[in-house]
């Protein structure tokens, strides 16, 4: 029995395989310790005070802009969002290729300090970020969200 298989689909196959390649299983994954909830970092953070030196949050990837060497990230718990900065030389080569095989769409964790951009957000600096569930099929991701 032959699957029609989206190109969309193709291109989410291709991209685990690839994840593979590079030695990363994305199933099941892994447990990550989460520290802070993305609200409570956008409420309670103070740049002047430094008051959470070292944050842990695991979302939904709702939108990655890669800049070159560097990307902005806006990740979704169940408690809002939270704006991320992923820079090449804070995670490494190979976290960095890793991370740019993700989808909107994926589970990700990620670490790090905060700090403040000109536009005011508070912005989660990420070392590292983990590649926690990779969403391959549409249906799976439904099923998995009640829809």
């Amino acid at each position: 029995m032959s699957q029609n298989l989206s190109e969309q689909e193709i291109l989410r196959r291709d991209k685990l395989k690839q994840l593979e390649e590079l030695g990363i299983n994305p199933y099941p994954a892994e447990k990550w310790e989460v520290n802070i909830k993305s609200a409570q970092a956008l409420k309670e953070y103070n740049d002047e005070l430094k008051n959470f030196p070292d944050v842990s949050m695991a979302g939904r990837l709702m939108a990655i802009r890669l800049m070159g060497k560097a990307a902005f990230l806006r990740i979704q718990d169940r408690f809002g969002q939270a704006q991320l900065f992923l820079q090449k030389e804070a995670v490494g080569e190979s976290a960095f290729q890793a991370f740019k095989l993700a989808d909107i769409g994926d589970v990700v964790g990620v670490s790090g300090t905060p700090t403040l951009f000109i536009n005011g957000r508070n912005v989660p600096g990420g070392a590292p970020v983990d590649l926690l569930k990779k969403i391959v099929d549409f249906q799976a991701s439904q099923e998995k969200s009640g829809k």
